[in-house]
């Protein structure tokens, strides 16, 4: 009597002479997806790491992407591999990005977007996606729907800055709008200096993960643009010789003076503020008005006039904006 021999793991086969089925083992390893592999559907996808495959329709993902049609089109002429009867494409692509590019297809953006670090692989992914497999329409909603947060400038509100360290990294929104072939000028504008405020001090943290994907022409003008922001910032901080009225009262320049040397230098130079000076300027203006007192009649010291604070402070607001100008002007080669 023969020794009975292991149960064979046997493979449908095409119809088609010229086909070739896979000689994958259909079950283990590979799992069919949870919601994206359809019984009807016509082709087999494969991600590069993982075991889990899609099975879509062929008619709609040539219809969303000329891209995916023209792969077909070559895995028939070519390969003509066949796996569980169905035509099989192996994708360059992993399988988190392959599964949000077949639920767009399927059931479109998922909005609103999340400003917020968490919803940052979603976005990212289905930017990349969109754009490297043509889905003009969904790309361009995903334009339309990008998180406005990221492109506030200045951010002048400290408990709004706060929020930054709950949103995505800046660098790794400038490396995927890089990626996707996107370059709005403000947006990039504001989150450079975003970054620039981050890497303060030094640009020395520009090793960090997430510089990874930036190439080194941008991480070289942002280094520059940095230096440049820093130096104008710098030579900003002076007491304005020619802003004050003529005013015959002198208590108002010992006010104003004292104002400028004990709350406005120490300000402007602590080292916090060194890293936002755009911000650090417009808190400036603010404090004037905290700070230093309006002279009332018969008051002859500690305060000063209203035409000569209100120079002051025309002169600090003045250097709120040329600094915020001069934000644009230095990474304008960055963006």
């Amino acid at each position: 009597m023969l020794s009975e021999s292991p149960p064979l793991i046997t493979i449908k086969r095409a119809p088609s002479s010229t086909a070739s089925e896979s000689s994958l083992p259909d079950n283990p390893p590979f799992f069919n997806h949870a919601t994206l592999y359809f019984e009807d559907g016509s082709v087999i996808i494969m991600p590069n790491d993982s075991t889990t495959i899609f099975c879509v329709h062929r008619s709609l993902v040539s219809a969303h992407s000329a891209v995916l049609r023209e792969m077909c089109i070559q895995a028939e002429r070519t390969s003509q591999e066949l796996f569980r009867g169905r035509l099989l494409i192996r994708m360059p692509d992993a399988f988190d990005d392959l599964e949000t590019l077949f639920n767009i297809m399927y059931d479109g953006i998922r909005l609103p977007l999340q400003a917020e670090a968490a919803g940052f692989p979603y976005i990212s992914s289905a930017f990349r996606m969109a754009t490297k497999y043509g889905l003009a329409g969904e790309r361009a909603i995903i334009i339309e729907n990008m998180p406005p947060q990221w492109g506030i400038f200045p951010p002048t509100d400290r408990h709004f800055r706060s929020r930054w360290y709950t949103e995505p990294h800046p660098a790794d929104i400038i490396s995927l709008l890089r990626e996707c072939d996107y370059s709005p000028v403000d947006l990039l504008e504001a989150l450079y200096y975003k970054l620039s405020i981050l890497t303060f001090p030094s640009t020395e943290s520009i090793i960090e993960d997430h510089f990874r994907h930036l190439s080194q022409t941008d991480i070289d003008n942002f280094t520059v643009s940095c230096i440049r922001l820093r130096t104008e910032y710098t030579s900003s901080i002076s007491y304005p010789p020619h802003t004050i009225n003529d005013c015959p009262n002198v208590h108002c320049q010992l006010t104003l003076l004292g104002f400028w040397t004990q709350v406005a230098v120490p300000h402007l130079l602590a080292r916090p503020n060194m890293a936002r000076p755009v911000e650090a300027w417009f808190e400036l203006e603010s404090m004037l008005e905290r700070v230093c007192a309006v002279r009332r009649p018969g008051q002859d010291q500690g305060a000063a006039c209203v035409d000569c604070k209100s120079a002051l402070g025309a002169y600090i607001a003045l250097n709120g904006h040329t600094m915020k100008a001069a934000v644009r002007t230095c990474f304008f080669a960055s963006a």
